[in-house]
């Protein structure tokens, strides 16, 4: 169980220590935080870095024995499970251009495209924008919250109370996820 074992300070300082690099990487613009979707080399560094979230959290999970986050599934039901899942990540959005699109022609009116679309839509090839739709719908979530949420938090609450471990897991996932 997550609450009889007191996490290593060492394991904490390692994980934030992965955010502050990557954070590091955007500050000095040797990787541009948005859009990933314009270059190859940084889709690829923001693929590795989310890939680096995860195994390191399953490294600690392992480590400490914990097996809670994840029950024993077969590959097929897996991917049928994730092919759901972007299957009506995409009605979704459908459903929402349709719905701008609606309410552009009732008022006659143009509306504003968010920075995101525009990125989506200069994207400079094809396998770019459906990579980035795939991480973005699948691996980059699940591997917030397997770090934030599943190690994050529970190595710090082993340490600090609870309301001061969940404030503080808070103000380090908004910090990561810094807008500009």
């Amino acid at each position: 169980s997550f609450e009889k074992v007191s996490w290593p300070i060492r394991d904490i300082f390692v994980g934030i220590s992965i955010l502050i690099l990557f954070e590091l990487l955007v500050y000095l613009r040797l990787f541009s935080y948005r859009p990933w979707i314009a270059n190859p080399f940084y889709f690829a560094l923001w693929m590795l870095f989310d890939i680096s979230l995860i195994l390191y959290s399953l490294h600690l999970f392992k480590k400490h024995g914990f097996r809670p986050l994840f029950y024993s599934m077969a590959i097929y039901k897996l991917f049928k499970e994730l092919f759901k899942a972007f299957l009506i990540a995409l009605l979704i959005i459908l459903i929402i251009t349709a719905t701008a699109n609606l309410l552009e022609i009732l008022f006659q009116t143009k509306m504003n495209m968010p920075e995101v679309w525009q990125w989506i839509t200069n994207a400079p090839n094809i396998f770019l924008l459906v990579a980035t739709f795939v991480m973005g719908l699948t691996l980059g979530p699940v591997a917030e919250e397997v770090f934030f949420r599943g190690f994050l938090y529970n190595a710090i609450k082993s340490r600090l109370p609870i309301p001061i471990a969940a404030i503080l897991q808070a103000i380090i996932f908004a910090a990561y996820h810094r807008y500009d």
